[in-house]
């Protein structure tokens, strides 16, 4: 095997090309110990109601970042996860971010994180893993620890499932969140698109699950952009108008986990 290492840009050469190369054993695993998961979710600003799925504006205007997005703040995640925007999947709506916890959260103390992993969401809800098929895998949960796992975008409140996974390495595990309310952990933690369909709440432009003044400020300085890859462009059709306005005062004071 040849083995490339690449920086954030993709580039896999160096100042000094006499040291590019290594020579050294490598092993190839083919079997981790990896816990799978899929998991359904829509996003209530990107679902089209006629067509029973959302859309893909972003990712038919290449606006879909190579690496996913969730770097800065408030998430701070450093993951490598990255699709070249040649190879994204023509289905995925854009990236999300699902964090497995553990914890009481009806409890007092804090859920703590456990493990982090970037997917993508395609347009029928399910999360995957970068190759666009597979389910999002977990390598570091404890088979003995019971799991909840909370799914954020960049302009949607957060949701977290309303009952814990015990993982398994041997059975892919699902959750769907679309088919009941009752599916994400709290009261009125999604809305209703209709036809007993359920998403995620859109209008947080930024990420506190809080929807509030603070959104609406984020549009308002930017509110005529096109093509751009912002949050305050809530329903992902590559336009911040009237509309990400009207997702963000339908759903302004509304408060997420």
């Amino acid at each position: 095997y040849l083995l490339f290492i690449s920086d954030e840009n993709d580039h896999c050469v160096e100042t000094n090309e006499n040291n590019n190369v290594k020579y050294l054993p490598l092993t190839i695993d083919n079997s981790p110990d990896v816990a799978n998961f899929y998991f359904k979710v829509y996003l209530q600003g990107y679902y089209d109601d006629g067509l029973n799925q959302m859309v893909t504006n972003l990712n038919e205007n290449k606006l879909l970042t190579n690496h996913h997005p969730y770097r800065g703040t408030p998430w701070f995640y450093n993951g490598a996860e990255n699709v070249h925007i040649i190879a994204m999947p023509y289905d995925v709506v854009d990236w999300v971010l699902v964090e497995a916890v553990k914890g009481d959260p009806n409890g007092s103390a804090p859920l703590e994180s456990v493990e982090v992993r970037a997917g993508l969401l395609t347009k029928d809800g399910w999360i995957v893993d970068l190759d666009g098929v597979s389910p999002l895998g977990f390598y570091d949960l404890s088979l003995y620890d019971q799991h909840y796992f909370i799914i954020r975008h960049r302009s949607h409140i957060d949701v977290m499932t309303s009952i814990s996974f015990t993982p398994s390495h041997s059975v892919t595990q699902e959750h769907n969140f679309t088919n009941s309310p009752t599916k994400a952990f709290g009261p009125s933690q999604q809305e209703d698109l209709g036809n007993n369909v359920y998403g995620t709440i859109a209008g947080d432009f930024d990420s506190n699950s809080v929807i509030n003044n603070m959104d609406f400020n984020d549009w308002a300085l930017q509110s005529a952009l096109v093509n751009q890859y912002v949050p305050w462009d809530g329903d992902g059709n590559t336009v911040v108008n009237a509309l990400d306005y009207n997702l963000w005062t339908n759903n302004s004071s509304k408060i997420g986990i």
